[in-house]
């Protein structure tokens, strides 16, 4: 572990890290990983042991990823070692929640690590295909090909705004991409033929909390409503 001495962040790594040079900023993180390595472990031995005998090569991959994100504020003022912790023992706790039975995290930690090498690549101005995408996380390729559709689609399609009846697309360089663009311009052009009914259970779907339910329909017949709507879009677009 750092020692109280060495418990701060040189200046010239961090400098390294906010260049915006991709070469640089990695040269940066692998530095800080280095001397931050054994903390990260004595963490996971510390808050998590009695998860480490048998999954400790996963914890300290999360925890790494949770160190490379708490450089995006550190500003050098305090201990590195107090600013890491809660990322580190953050990306780590949302594995713990996988072991524990809450896949939905489990997924979500897949999908970040995924973004985060798309995201690298993106940095290096290199081709972002599966590959490379593997390699770099060291997860199997179903569970990536898995992972990368499911970012396509939230990065394809969002509603402009709740008063806005429109669909924008934002294309993501990668395999297979062309199947999806394929699918979401039949889902956009679907929902432009939407009436004022279904567009707004559409909205109750995407964003329940936000958009008031009508209360002269019952929670039961607009649930069916809404899985009717669904099915149908899915059937339109050749999914069902």
């Amino acid at each position: 572990m750092p020692s109280e001495k060495n418990n701060k962040l040189s200046p010239e790594i961090m400098e390294m890290y906010k260049s915006g040079d991709p070469v640089q900023k990695k040269n940066a993180i692998g530095q800080a990983v280095n001397q931050y390595d054994l903390y990260v472990k004595d963490l996971i031995h510390t808050y998590y042991h009695s998860f480490a005998e048998h999954y400790f090569d996963d914890l300290y991959q999360f925890g790494i990823i949770g160190l490379i994100e708490s450089l995006d504020n550190y500003d050098g003022k305090h201990a590195f070692t107090t600013h890491c912790s809660r990322y580190v023992r953050h990306e780590i706790s949302l594995f713990v929640c996988s072991l524990q039975g809450n896949r939905s995290v489990y997924y979500a930690c897949h999908q970040k690590m995924v973004r985060l090498a798309m995201q690298e690549l993106d940095e290096k101005n290199e081709k972002c295909d599966l590959d490379k995408l593997v390699k770099m996380t060291g997860m199997s390729e179903k569970i990536v090909r898995k992972e990368v559709d499911t970012l396509n689609f939230s990065n394809y399609v969002y509603l402009d705004s709740l008063s806005q009846d429109c669909i924008e697309a934002a294309q993501v360089d990668i395999e297979q991409s062309t199947i999806n663009k394929i699918i979401l311009e039949k889902l956009k052009e679907e929902i432009k033929k939407l009436d004022e009914n279904d567009m707004h259970l559409l909205r109750r779907i995407l964003f329940r909390k936000e958009t008031e339910r009508n209360r002269n329909v019952s929670r039961y017949l607009e649930k069916k409503a809404m899985n009717d709507l669904l099915d149908r879009l899915r059937k339109n677009i050749g999914l069902k």
